[in-house]
């Protein structure tokens, strides 16, 4: 994963209005949408990995992730997990701390 690609993931859930829970993206209303979609206009980590990088597979951002944890000591199984259960300010942490690696 490269340094650009962590930088268009953070630029799509920049603010806290572009961010969500419990869907990989939501629309204008709140509603769940695919994170594809053209009303989309929020999105949860793993959405906007997805809208960012067009993967389909999200190896390279977990193995990140796991470091990230173990070495912070988060217990998460999953990446939606840190995303709903962490917060807004946590889950940039997370990125801030990836792009600052991939440089």
């Amino acid at each position: 994963m490269t340094k650009n690609e962590l930088i268009a993931i953070k630029r799509l859930i920049a603010k806290k209005e572009n961010w969500c829970t419990k869907a990989y993206a939501k629309d204008s209303k709140d509603q769940a949408v695919s994170y594809c979609s053209p009303q989309a206009v929020k999105f949860c980590l793993l959405g906007s990995f997805w809208k960012a990088t067009e993967y389909e597979a999200t190896e390279e951002l977990w193995s990140l992730f796991r470091v990230y944890a173990t070495r912070n000591d988060i217990a998460y199984v999953s990446l939606s997990q840190f995303n709903d259960r962490s917060g807004f300010r946590a889950v940039h942490r997370f990125l801030n701390w990836a792009i600052a690696r991939a440089e």
